[in-house]
């Protein structure tokens, strides 16, 4: 399976990636992109669904306005990996008015690594689920009855001149009680340079938490209460 430089959108409901396998391997073809969205996939603990840059590095640009750079959406056990050529990043994120890199909307068992995000005027990488009422089946005002965000590890990334958070993990807002907890994190070796707001930030964690060997120099740098 490959995602062609032109594609925004790999949907797993739709062609060519309808019926895609646990285990099965994505290349995203090098070059300049504009925002893309991974959504919809399912691999299992035994074998991820690994997306990889191909032929060299993956570079997002934002410059068109995207307001955000790589979207994963209402998947699990996946992997991005920027491994997939002599690049110490494989993928590129930059460029852009809001987030780099997005996590979201009852995405779990993630692997996420060996991608840069820089110049863009929001948060590096941010990894939760936000409260919507249409994940809310129940409809009493909470996700965290209905879903846990298990297995977070982000590593090996470089997140650098971001206008707000470097990472941004899990809800803020652990009282409100709105949006899921997460079990099984893991934030390491990766490299955060000039923040505006927190460099590395994890909330609403609950459960085998690690956070280790990374490298933050000069976060807090902005002045302003609003990002972007």
């Amino acid at each position: 399976y490959t995602i062609p430089v032109a594609m925004a959108i790999a949907d797993a409901y739709k062609a060519p990636f309808v019926g895609i396998a646990p285990g099965a391997v994505v290349c995203v073809e090098a070059g300049q992109r504009r925002m893309l969205t991974i959504t919809n996939f399912r691999g299992s603990a035994e074998k991820p669904i690994t997306f990889i840059n191909h032929n060299g590095r993956v570079d997002i640009n934002g410059a068109n306005q995207d307001w955000v750079g790589l979207h994963v959406v209402s998947s699990e056990h996946i992997r991005i990996t920027g491994t997939g050529s002599a690049d110490a990043y494989g993928f590129a994120v930059h460029n852009g008015p809001s987030h780099g890199m997005r996590i979201a909307d009852k995405t779990r068992y993630i692997e996420a690594d060996h991608i840069e995000i820089y110049d863009v005027g929001g948060g590096g990488i941010s990894a939760k689920t936000n409260y919507d009422a249409k994940y809310d089946t129940d409809k009493d005002g909470t996700l965290r009855d209905e879903f846990t965000q298990y297995d977070t590890f982000l590593h090996h990334n470089y997140i650098h001149d971001v206008g707000a958070e470097g990472f941004y993990v899990g809800s803020s807002f652990y009282e409100g009680g709105a949006e899921p907890l997460l079990e099984d994190v893991e934030i390491a070796y990766n490299r955060i340079e000039r923040c505006g707001w927190d460099g590395l930030q994890v909330g609403s964690a609950v459960k085998n938490v690690k956070v280790h060997h990374n490298t933050i120099v000069d976060s807090g740098l902005s002045t302003s209460t609003s990002s972007g």
